[in-house]
């Protein structure tokens, strides 16, 4: 039914309004119908669809439908606090905080009967982390460290698939796996950005003399360079950027 309004004249007491039992009347029949609407007719219980008890709202599935929430200026808290625990979204940000004991995760469940889940977890609390991770600017298939024969090479890094045509003497490690030269005068040649286990490859021709750094120890029984035609040289550093060894080998005349 609608709202019973209740007349209260045009000024106190100047007989127009209603009555003071017709008034409680009305005012009985408006808690009438909160009542049915909010409870069973005599105690407020919010039931069917949605539920409040304890200062909880429960909302049944699929009860509401094309809602909006909208919190401008400030944030949704939701399964906790926001503080202790829970998770909090707010314009740009979703934060899961944890007051369980265990670190906050997220289950991504698989779409067959949500048979399989895979989980995304934080860090535990004794790892000290507030790393970041950046997801890739590609669209591909991150990889863990448990995958196996997930790697190709074209997801490697250049440091061991790219080459470089040098222009000058410095051989930066970082920069690529094969490194190209002809010499136009005798040269003597620097590292940067070597670290212990990483190999490089030197294609280098030039009927000059070519000088490698002092911590390259070249061994036995390989060729040596003499600028008769391309050589290629093998360098692995075996302590960074203090001792490499290396193999020189030239095309078989």
């Amino acid at each position: 039914m609608a709202k019973t309004a209740i007349n209260v004249g045009s000024s106190a007491n100047d007989g127009t309004g209603d009555p003071l039992r017709t008034a409680m009347q009305s005012t009985n029949s408006n808690f009438d119908e909160v009542y049915a609407l909010f409870g069973n007719g005599s105690t407020l219980a919010i039931s069917g669809d949605a539920t409040v008890s304890s200062g909880s709202l429960t909302i049944a599935n699929d009860a509401v439908t094309n809602a909006k929430a909208d919190f401008s200026g400030g944030s949704l808290n939701i399964g906790g606090n926001g503080s202790t625990g829970g998770i909090t979204i707010a314009d740009g940000s979703i934060q899961m905080r944890t007051g369980t004991g265990s670190v906050a995760e997220i289950r991504m469940y698989c779409e067959s009967s949500n048979a399989h889940y895979q989980t995304l977890k934080a860090q535990p609390h004794a790892s000290a982390s507030s790393a970041v991770l950046t997801l890739p600017t590609a669209t591909g298939t991150l990889v863990g460290t448990g995958d196996t024969s997930s790697v190709s090479h074209s997801m490697l890094g250049a440091s061991f698939k790219t080459i470089v045509a040098l222009s000058g003497t410095s051989v930066d490690w970082s920069a690529g796996q094969v490194f190209t030269k002809t010499l136009s005068g005798d040269t003597t040649l620097t590292f940067t950005g070597v670290s212990t286990g990483m190999q490089i490859n030197l294609v280098i021709d030039g009927n000059y003399t070519l000088t490698l750094p002092t911590s390259v120890k070249e061994l036995n029984g390989a060729s040596t360079y003499d600028g008769s035609g391309e050589h290629l040289i093998s360098i692995v550093s075996t302590n960074g950027s203090t001792e490499q060894f290396a193999t020189i080998n030239k095309i078989a005349s």
